[in-house]
């Protein structure tokens, strides 16, 4: 999963003072803020225009509360991260808040901006019966048979797990289970990075992913291999029973939805879509590995390690087709080549300061 990439420009004296950085900051947040809110209503105002009968609302509390928490904790760990190990960790929070590259107004836009990231993905997921009925899983199959001479990868993993200690399936359960967790509190840490023009980057690179992500499910919609598979929830609730148990809510919510476009009212719950094609769990943690791979970040190693199972954990756990996360590994490439030019251009450009090539 290895990916060959440029290294950003080198990183130069922090201690100079620059408001501009962090006004320019807060435009681009509430340009990005503005975006997304358009993306929304324009969807509301799709249901509504349907007679859907759902709370258009729904989820978006949830949304800003998830946000909320992991950027407050990347917050603290970074303060912490600085006090300990000022020497080796480059320019921390602190640095940042007294140079005014960064303040507690922009960590409030930051908020703003990825609680609308998450609530403009959640609705179109959750719609695609709506959208675009047609299902492509067994199209789908057979690209996988196709890949893999003839062998189901999905029937494979799952019977490697089955018949490995059971330790080994209960760290892939849990590991693919609380990704929203894990992705979370790393795109919130390098959200917060001190450099504003690393800010930038990611938090443009990060939304695209998801954006794009969420409406190329509409191109073609599948439910995965555990709806699809004779007998695969039972096996899967056996050995995989956190992912099993989410697969059983996504399904109840998936009948829902089909009761709201019969014009019934339902409990339609905007962030419990059902979409298989591409894997955003695969495509974000490699995102986030290439991310960090590209700034030099000690979590590189790490984040390698979590996107190989999470890609490993779509499979054995019915969540995806194969080709699913290797579509998400490609997206992910993608993505990430869009950071790389806008963060080179910004610092080409000498656009805000703390990403300025150290002086010879």
């Amino acid at each position: 999963m290895e990916s060959p990439v440029a290294t950003p420009p080198s990183e130069g004296d922090f201690s100079q003072k620059d408001p501009v950085s962090s006004i320019a900051s807060l435009l681009f947040w509430a340009a990005l803020a503005a975006g997304l809110l358009a993306h929304i209503l324009g969807f509301m105002l799709f249901l509504r225009r349907q007679g859907y009968g759902v709370d258009p609302l729904n989820g978006f509390s949830s949304s800003v509360q998830f946000v909320s928490y992991m950027v407050l904790a990347a917050v603290v760990l970074r303060c912490a991260v600085f006090r300990w190990f000022p020497s080796e960790n480059g320019p921390g929070l602190p640095t940042g808040w007294r140079n005014r590259t960064f303040s507690g107004v922009e960590v409030a836009a930051i908020i703003v901006v990825f609680s609308l990231t998450g609530f403009a993905c959640a609705w179109p997921k959750v719609m695609i019966p709506a959208l675009n009925p047609r299902l492509w899983d067994e199209a789908l199959i057979g690209i996988d048979t196709a890949l893999c001479l003839g062998i189901n990868p999905n029937e494979f993993l799952l019977t490697v797990f089955e018949g490995a200690p059971r330790f080994v399936a209960w760290t892939l359960d849990h590991h693919y289970a609380l990704f929203i967790f894990s992705q979370g509190l790393v795109s919130a840490w390098f959200l917060t990075d001190p450099r504003p023009r690393r800010r930038i980057a990611f938090g443009a690179s990060v939304t695209v992913l998801w954006l794009v992500g969420t409406w190329s499910y509409l191109v073609l919609p599948a439910l995965g291999p555990v709806y699809v598979f004779e007998g695969f929830l039972p096996r899967i609730a056996a050995i995989f029973p956190m992912n099993a148990g989410t697969q059983v809510a996504l399904l109840k919510n998936y009948e829902s939805v089909h009761q709201a476009m019969a014009g019934q009212p339902a409990a339609v719950i905007s962030y419990m879509g059902i979409a298989a094609m591409p894997s955003l769990h695969v495509a974000a943690h490699f995102f986030l590995f290439l991310w960090a791979r590209y700034v030099g970040s000690r979590l590189r190693n790490l984040l390698l390690a979590m996107a190989t199972l999470t890609l490993i954990g779509s499979v054995a756990t019915g969540w995806h087709y194969l080709v699913d996360g290797l579509a998400g590994l490609v997206l992910a490439t993608v993505v990430f080549a869009v950071a790389v030019v806008i963060h080179r251009t910004l610092t080409r450009a000498k656009f805000m300061y703390g990403d300025t090539p150290a002086p010879p």
